[in-house]
């Protein structure tokens, strides 16, 4: 009988490892949020069938450390979220304000991210240490909140291989410019294409106005201008 228990126990153990790695590949699976035109908008986005069909919706609902899986598509909004900080309000079109990523299936050439409609606002706005932005085309954004980045505001955080595009910011102060981005506090900007974007307002930066602790890596800024 104690030959037979023992022959019997390996199938019992292989079935409890299943069942843990099943339960272990279910919670790898929480840990991604998608975002596709043709998802049926079922939150929390967990999967390309519920995925959300904006951006920010994915983003909102997205916990510290989630990789928010963006598929091809041109994603527009005509409203914006705004958030406060440091009693400064700021309108963005996808806020990220925790230590998430942002990133395209097949990169900037095939999802792009455009303001439409007479609302303005910039497109991306990254306040976090550990928030990423991977891979999109961001066209049309128009910053009118008197503090710059048309395109993308980073204020911490990473935005890579971006092409940033035909952005504005209508300037009013001094430090209100970069149409296409502007970078301030920890904000990195790297491996990406600023161009065609516009600053007015004698604030400077058509293509990026960049703070004493921004840092631009391996960009190219061209045909960029300023009022």
């Amino acid at each position: 009988m104690t030959m037979g228990q023992l022959v019997r126990k390996p199938p019992c153990l292989f079935l409890t490892l299943g069942s843990l790695l099943f339960v272990f590949a279910q919670t790898a699976a929480a840990d991604t949020n998608y975002v596709s035109l043709t998802g049926n908008g079922t939150p929390p986005y967990t999967s390309w069938v519920t995925a959300a069909t904006n951006i920010q919706d994915a983003v909102a609902v997205a916990a510290e450390g989630n990789t928010v899986l963006v598929a091809d598509g041109v994603y527009t909004s005509a409203v914006a979220v705004t958030s406060v900080f440091d009693s400064v309000a700021y309108r963005a079109m996808v806020m990220v304000t925790n230590g998430i990523t942002i990133r395209s299936v097949n990169g900037a050439t095939n999802t792009i991210v455009s303001r439409v409609g007479a609302v303005n606002f910039r497109i991306v706005f990254l306040n976090h240490t550990n928030a990423v932005l991977d891979g999109f085309t961001i066209v049309n954004g128009r910053d009118s909140d008197v503090q710059g980045g048309g395109g993308v505001y980073c204020s911490n955080g990473l935005a890579q291989n971006c092409i940033v595009s035909t952005n504005t910011t209508d300037g009013g102060a001094a430090t209100a410019g970069g149409g296409g981005v502007k970078c301030v506090g920890n904000g990195v900007v790297r491996d990406s294409l600023i161009n065609g974007n516009y600053s007015g307002g004698h604030a400077g930066g058509g293509g990026v106005w960049c703070g004493s602790s921004g840092l631009v890596q391996n960009c190219t800024i061209t045909g960029n201008t300023g009022g």
